[in-house]
């Protein structure tokens, strides 16, 4: 983040930092991206003539559930271990989540992002460094 202006996608982590969410997370996935690695692969979209009128996805790997970025907050930020949900809300759905692949963009213009771990925790250290988070008591 440059500034204190919130992408839904930064407001989750927020609100799983902040204590936020209910004690039991909605069973939600999602693919997650590092916004730096989204300009990158423009930039590559941009420069390689073969990129022309093609799409490409910008995922960094597998989509993610709620729980997992909750987990992965309460692992490498301990001292906000105690707002942040451990359990999932049972789901009657099947685990029949949307997958989309960024294969595309990693074979025909080298794209390498960053893995979902490494942008989940780059968005929470902007919010601490910007001092967006509830203060701890």
């Amino acid at each position: 983040m440059l500034g204190p202006q919130l992408s839904t996608s930064i407001r989750i982590v927020k609100g799983l930092l902040d204590g936020a969410f209910p004690p039991e997370l909605p069973d939600m996935w999602f693919g997650v991206v590092d916004v730096r690695d989204v300009a990158d692969l423009h930039l590559k979209a941009m420069i390689d003539p073969s990129a022309a009128d093609e799409r490409f996805i910008a995922v960094s790997g597998e989509p993610v559930s709620l729980l997992m970025v909750a987990s992965i907050l309460r692992e490498r930020f301990p001292e906000f271990a105690a707002r942040v949900p451990n359990r999932g809300a049972s789901s009657s759905r099947s685990a029949n989540h949307r997958r989309s692949s960024s294969n595309k963009a990693r074979q025909r213009l080298d794209w390498k992002p960053r893995t979902s771990v490494e942008a989940i925790v780059a968005s929470a250290e902007s919010l601490i460094r910007l001092r967006l988070l509830e203060t701890l008591n």
